[in-house]
């Protein structure tokens, strides 16, 4: 093998790392097409929008600011979920009654669709690739119940009412959250024939460090897709905007 060919292969194998590591933003405030601008200037190449608030109400940032993202020029946009359990400690002390999982689920899907923004690939629409539910939470817990088997039923309900309308869904959390919540269970790990996990996991490690060898195995998980490097980082006059990096 001579050295030319080598020096080529090598060339090949860094272009393809250089297209398949990316990096990101997710955000739960307003974003204009002019900031949405700046931060795919500044090599930003995905953007996810809470949709839904653990308080039980809809994001109503959301569909200007996905609809500017994609004005903007981005192409990869996503949605998260922030559920809202009517029997977490902090909607008992603050009374309130959340609608079911299903029901949120919906309700964040149909919201967005109202305004051309949606999973499937449509004529002037907007696409969003999947919703991320966001599982996280204090110790002891705040968002979340204190018993891992109704977070547990809760989270199946709304994963099963994604299957049926064909919304691809993926799991924000940590270890330490997934132990906390949904205590350890594995029924989220399984792949699809083509070896990928049906739902994927975003792990959020404020490190700083675009790389995902901290990943230990958890929950069935072997690897991680999305890994949150930063929280408020401050990207183009944004202040609650986190930092995320892509494989």
């Amino acid at each position: 093998m001579t050295a030319g060919f080598l020096f080529s292969a090598l060339l090949v194998v860094l272009a393809v790392l250089a297209v398949e590591c990316r990096n990101g933003v997710d955000l739960s405030i307003p974003c204009d097409e002019t900031a949405w601008s700046c931060l795919k200037n500044s090599g930003i190449s995905f953007g996810k929008v809470r949709v839904y608030r653990s308080v039980g109400q809809l994001d109503t940032n959301a569909p200007a600011s996905l609809k500017s993202a994609h004005s903007a020029g981005m192409t990869d946009l996503d949605a998260y979920i922030f559920p809202c359990i009517t029997t977490s400690p902090y909607n008992v002390a603050h009374n309130i009654t959340c609608k079911s999982a299903a029901d949120q689920f919906l309700e964040s899907v149909n919201y967005l669709a109202k305004d051309g923004i949606s999973f499937q690939h449509r004529k002037g629409e907007v696409f969003l690739s999947r919703m991320w539910l966001d599982i996280e939470d204090e110790n002891p817990s705040k968002y979340y119940d204190v018993d891992p088997a109704v977070n547990q039923a809760f989270i199946k309900e709304m994963t099963e009412t994604a299957k049926k309308i064909n919304v691809p869904v993926g799991i924000y959390t940590t270890k330490t959250y997934w132990s906390q919540i949904m205590a350890d269970t594995e029924d989220y790990s399984t792949k699809n024939k083509l070896g990928n996990y049906e739902y994927p996991l975003w792990y959020p490690r404020y490190d700083g460090v675009d790389s995902m060898d901290f990943f230990a195995a958890f929950g069935g998980w072997e690897s991680v897709l999305i890994k949150q490097t930063g929280g408020d980082v401050g990207l183009c006059g944004l202040s609650q905007v986190d930092s995320n990096y892509m494989l």
